[in-house]
Order: structure tokens, then C-alpha cells, then sequence
């Protein structure tokens, strides 16, 4: 079926370029980053990060065509390679697009942005999630770039989507010995799978999203997808090895945001059909249903300050956990100096996170920015989606040059 879907979706973006369009050099962009990373955990003083990296982007349009490409170039300085990888090469986009009318195609390395709360980005279900660092929450590092097929049709205020992933690509799970690796010492664990072109009929990943922008402001979107599930789960094997559970799943979602004057409301709920929960004592993973759903506002009463809360709940028959979080972010001296608080705090669980950042734009090229993580215990005792990271208290420094 998928390879029918593809080849479809393949003929369709052939025969829709005109056999004698005009070609019409419009657009061409680039930029370069070089950026520093480093953050030092309060326990033992243990330097988690000392990365170097650099980015090159180009992005061109000719007539109706587009072309992205962009690379990321990273290394870790002084940390044992056993705590982080060292010397990284990774597409962050290589990809092909054709816009004509109501039509959109776009094939290739990209992200796919689904969702509109912050946090927990609960509903940015196409593109993996690089977890090696469980607490480094900027989107636009931890997004894992697929090879897909997007394909959107415009009909007025109405937006269908279709994505079709042949070869899906694992979540980047915390190295064994590192600072957020949870298992014990001594004991081996295995690899996540691999996935191969020759057997996209069984593993790709597709699904689709439509989306309405009332004339009210309200913008609702409605998605399914199957893929692999997005959180990694483990069980111990033959009681002397850990062994990854990935699974197939469908989840249906449901997004919404509705701007009112200076207040933004924000929604995304998704259900999960088939999600392995995992056992506290790597017992062998329960397949439940499971229900997110978030729910926040934002208020920005000027140009300086923004305010946000928000509500999110879990239900995995039959356990059921919730959580609030509040942020708020404040900029001055016209945008140079900006501060940022987040606060997440479970409501029947031990989780607690606070973040608080400081941001200074140098200049329009360079931005060095300080943030300090806390992590503790909430009103609770029982565990949460934090539990294991309790230790991980830390302050984080980030500088990027735009060249």
C-alpha cells in the first residue's frame, strides 16, 4: 500500500511541472553559524558538554522549484568519548520543492513541524527527537531531520497534508556512561533496530494532517500517523541484557490555537493506540492507550513581556499523571538583553524542573546566552517523566556567530 501511495504521491509532483515553464532565477540565501556549548552539572562539578560546532545552510528557488541543503558540524572537546560522540556530521536538510497553485511537494532531509504548546512538544510526531541530553529543549537542535515525501494541497482555508518516511530514523537515546544514562553500570544493552529501503512495505512511517484557519483566528488541524514509537522503552532479556521495545503505533491528534488580541490560546491532544509503557522493574512493556493533552494560554501584554501557562495531563489505562507549567519572558534596552523562566511542576508526581535563562544579543551577528536547570522533587513522592534525571542540576552556556 505505502509503495502504491508513493508512487502516486511521485507521479503527481512529475506531472504537475509544466513542460515549457518559464525558468526564473528569484531567491538565493545562505548562512554560516559557529557556535560553543558548554554546561557543567553541580554534582561533581561533571562537564557534560564542551561542544564546538559549526552549520552551513543554503536555500535557492528557481521559478516554481526550491532547494535546501544544510549541514551541522559538531565535536565535543575534552569529554571521554564515552559521555558524548565526538565528531559529528549530520544533515540537517537536503531537500527538493515544487510549488504550483494550490499544490506544495517537498522531497527529502527536512522537519515537520506539527503542534502548538510549549515544553513537550507532545504532538511533533514526524521527525524524531535527539534525547542524549533529555533536558537541551531548543527544537531546532533536537529535531532529527527524515528523508520524506511532504505533500500539501491549499483549498482557500483548508490544508491537506501528506507524509510519507520510507526509511524511518531511531530517536538518539543518552549513551551508555554518560551523565543521562538510567541503567546500571555492568549491565549491556542493545541497540535500537535499523531500518532499511527494502522493507519500507513494513517499517516506513506515514500519515497526513488537515487544518482549517476559521475567519474567527481559530486554527484547527487534525492528524493521524503511524510510525515507530517515539519514546524509547527497555526490558531486560534473559535477566543479564537490556533490549530495546519499539513498536508500531497509531496516533491520532488534535491541535488548536486561537489568537484573542493579546492572549493566545494553545491545545494539542494526541492518543496513542498500542503505546508501550515501560515496567519499573524492566519487566516486559504493557501495550496501552495512551492519552496526552495540553492545554495553555499565552499573554503578552507589550512588546516586552510574555506570559504563559499551561496544563498537561497523561492517561495510560490505567495510570493517570498531570502537571501545570508557567513561563514568562521579558526583554529590554530594544531586544539587546532578554530573560526567560520556565517552571514545571508535576501535580501528583515527583517532577520539578526550573529554567532560567539569560540572553544577550551582541550585536545582529553574535548571541551568548546562560541558563541554569534545577531539577527536583513536586508535591509527590511517586515517580514522573523526570525521575531519573534528578541529578542532572546544571548551568549551560551558548554562544553563536551568524557570519
Amino acid at each position: 500500500m505505502k509503495f502504491l501511495l508513493l508512487a502516486i504521491s511521485l507521479g503527481v509532483w512529475v506531472s504537475a511541472a509544466p513542460a515549457q515553464a518559464e525558468v526564473r532565477f528569484s531567491d538565493f540565501q545562505h548562512e554560516e553559524i559557529l557556535g560553543y556549548i558548554s554546561a557543567v552539572q553541580f554534582k561533581n562539578s561533571t562537564l557534560s558538554h564542551n561542544l564546538l560546532y559549526g552549520s552551513t545552510k543554503l536555500d535557492a528557488r528557481l521559478s516554481d522549484w526550491t532547494f535546501s541543503a544544510a549541514l551541522r558540524f559538531s565535536g565535543e572537546l575534552g569529554v571521554a568519548p564515552n559521555k558524548s560522540p565526538n565528531g559529528e556530521v549530520e544533515i540537517r536538510s537536503l531537500n527538493l520543492g515544487y510549488a504550483q497553485g494550490d499544490y506544495k511537494l517537498t522531497f527529502g532531509f527536512q522537519e515537520i513541524p506539527w503542534g502548538e504548546t510549549f515544553g513537550f512538544y507532545i504532538a511533533d510526531l514526524v521527525n524524531p527527537k535527539d534525547l542524549r541530553d533529555p533536558i537541551l529543549n531548543e527544537l531546532g537542535w533536537i529535531r532529527v531531520p527524515v528523508f520524506a515525501l511532504n505533500a500539501q494541497y491549499f483549498l482557500d482555508k483548508t490544508t491537506f497534508q501528506f507524509i510519507l518516511t520510507p526509511v524511518p530514523r531511531n530517536p538518539r537515546v543518552p549513551l551508555r556512561g554518560s551523565n543521562f544514562d538510567i541503567f546500571p553500570e555492568g549491565i549491556p544493552s542493545q541497540d535500537l533496530r535499523s531500518f532499511d529501503l527494502s522493507r519500507m512495505d513494513e517499517e516506513a512511517e506515514w500519515g497526513g494532517r488537515v487544518s482549517q484557519l476559521f475567519s474567527s483566528g481559530l486554527d484547527l488541524g487534525l492528524m493521524y500517523f503511524q510510525h515507530w514509537n517515539r519514546t524509547p522503552v527497555y526490558e531486560l532479556i534473559s535477566g543479564s541484557q537490556i533490549a530495546p521495545a519499539q513498536v508500531r503505533v497509531n496516533t491520532l491528534a488534535l491541535t488548536a490555537s486561537q489568537a484573542l488580541n493579546q492572549w493566545v490560546i494553545r491545545m494539542d491532544s494526541i492518543a496513542t493506540l498500542g503505546q508501550p509503557i515501560p515496567d519499573i522493574n524492566l519487566g516486559a512493556p504493557r501495550r496501552v492507550l495512551d492519552w496526552q493533552t495540553i492545554v495553555g494560554t499565552d499573554y503578552s501584554p507589550s512588546d516586552s513581556w510574555t506570559f504563559g501557562a499551561q496544563y498537561h495531563k497523561e492517561w495510560a489505562n490505567p495510570e493517570f499523571w498531570h502537571w501545570g507549567s508557567f513561563r514568562v519572558a521579558y526583554k529590554w534596552a530594544e531586544g539587546r538583553w532578554a530573560t526567560e523562566m520556565f517552571v514545571f511542576a508535576g501535580l501528583n508526581n515527583s517532577d520539578g524542573w526550573l529554567q532560567r535563562k539569560l540572553i544577550w544579543n551582541v550585536s545582529r551577528r553574535l548571541v551568548v546566552s546562560l541558563s541554569l536547570d534545577v531539577l527536583g522533587y513536586s508535591i509527590s513522592k511517586r515517580p514522573g517523566i523526570l525521575t531519573s534525571f534528578l541529578n542532572a542540576d546544571r548551568v549551560l552556556g551558548w554562544v553563536t556567530y551568524h557570519f
